[in-house]
């Protein structure tokens, strides 16, 4: 018979109100090893809780972009090879952990904004399984993030920040890149090697 390892609900508005439910959750099932994905700063008492081997699947570039829709702003800044994500260890302050490793998608003609971000995810999934078997057998290491980068606030974004991507370029940044119209460098990526 197995144990009942049913794991509460909690929507990323509630997650630090509700970390009761949370800390009763860890203290049943005393995980080793945490993937944080989609949620709000995590605060005490839950913070103080999680394992050493906590991380953080940040949707963006650490340190270039974070915080809020980081896979956004690398094509309002026409910078489409900075959309990724950052695998990181979490700290106190956001998405400036030590970083495990990063992912870029292979881009291609035809991708819009909306392509690239989901090939972002899609590509992340595919090394998260293999960062958190490294992780639970202390075969990872992080990379301190050298600066600072710049980031951005919900409140950063307004909808007409869409008429770049959708008005000027009709949403073929990428078109633009790959035909070498628009000059950006390609990201440093931290890369663990068994990926």
């Amino acid at each position: 018979k197995q144990n009942d390892l049913s794991c509460p609900v909690i929507t990323t508005n509630d997650i630090n109100r509700n970390s009761r439910q949370i800390l009763d959750y860890f203290q049943k099932i005393k995980p080793d090893v945490v993937l944080i994905f989609g949620t709000s700063m995590i605060k005490d008492p839950l913070f103080k809780k999680l394992p050493k081997n906590t991380i953080n699947l940040h949707l963006g570039l650490s340190p270039r972009y974070r915080g809020s829709a980081t896979l956004f702003w690398p094509f309002y800044f026409l910078e489409p090879t900075y959309a990724g994500s950052t695998f990181h260890f979490i700290t106190g302050e956001p998405d400036a952990g030590d970083i495990i490793h990063q992912v870029t998608p292979r881009l291609q003609k035809g991708d819009g904004i909306h392509d690239v971000a989901c090939k972002v995810v899609i590509e992340s999934t595919k090394h998260a399984v293999k960062i958190l078997n490294k992780l639970s057998k202390n075969e990872v290491k992080g990379v301190k993030q050298k600066s600072t980068g710049k980031k951005f606030l919900t409140t950063d974004f307004r909808p007409e920040h869409l008429r770049v991507i959708y008005n000027l370029y009709d949403n073929k940044i990428v078109d633009y890149y790959l035909n070498g119209e628009l000059k950006c460098k390609k990201p440093n990526l931290v890369k663990q090697k068994f990926l």
